[in-house]
């Protein structure tokens, strides 16, 4: 997703889907009014094309979705804990 400042001051194309819906982190449903197509992007040494949103981000100019940031090379990992196991409520993991 990207701002449309970022849009604006990039000079970038725009086209309006029809009915594109994206669900946001918190769950709220929004219509996409506008997508910026082949938007290069290059992180890490990494280059890749997308397609990305046009919506209005409080405080940020970009966001990008778990696929880009795998491809980019950044990793989430964890581990287990054997003294709780798999199913442990998060007030477990707090005592």
């Amino acid at each position: 997703m990207i701002s449309p400042t970022v849009v604006a001051d990039l000079g970038l194309r725009t086209t309006t889907p029809q009915d594109a819906i994206t669900v946001l982190a918190d769950g709220t449903k929004t219509n996409v009014l506008r997508t910026a197509e082949e938007i290069v992007l290059l992180c890490n040494g990494n280059q890749r094309s997308s397609k990305v949103y046009v919506m209005a981000l409080d405080g940020f100019d970009f966001f990008i979705g778990m696929d880009l940031f795998y491809q980019f090379g950044y990793r989430i990992s964890g581990f287990q804990n054997p003294l709780l196991g798999p199913s442990a409520r998060f007030e477990e993991v707090l005592i």
